[in-house]
């Protein structure tokens, strides 16, 4: 969804079928002379793709940040780049396959302020390309076990 004034606007999944994507598509690698319009062309279509497989319960929005996950009970932290966002989950790109039902404080970076913090739990892994995973959270109810300030010290 987007905020617009007091309205909402809701975005669906891409539809590779739609006049709207191909638009968007094409202009988004419009310099035929670029070596690499191809190659973006084709990627773009991956993840229109990977998007339509998804079940999705609410509607999520693209949201690309750092975070840092600490799975509850663990002392290590793993790095990831958020995927999308709701207001009942993340999606986040990782190099380990993580374990479904596994709690985690998640801490996502915010331009000029603290990280947001979740508790979350673990959903779902699924590979996404050689050594990445998307994976799936859960928000819960809940007091994370550190602060912001804390584990960026501990980082």
């Amino acid at each position: 969804m987007v905020a617009v004034g007091h309205s909402t606007i809701r975005r669906p999944i891409p539809n590779l079928d739609d006049d709207e994507t191909i638009v968007m598509m094409r202009s988004a690698t419009n310099h035929s002379a670029s070596k690499y319009a191809t190659l973006v062309h084709q990627m773009l279509l991956e993840d229109v793709r990977y998007d339509q497989n998804e079940r999705r319960s609410s509607i999520r929005e693209t949201l690309v940040r750092p975070t840092l996950i600490r799975s509850k009970g663990e002392s290590g932290m793993l790095l990831g780049i958020s995927r999308n966002i709701s207001s009942q989950g993340v999606c986040i790109i990782v190099m380990k396959k993580i374990q479904e039902m596994t709690n985690a404080d998640i801490f996502v970076h915010r331009l000029g302020s603290e990280p947001a913090v979740f508790v979350a739990e673990c959903r779902w892994t699924k590979p996404f390309g050689d050594g990445w995973y998307l994976t799936g959270w859960h928000f819960l109810d809940g007091k994370p076990t550190d602060t912001p300030k804390q584990i960026m010290e501990d980082f």
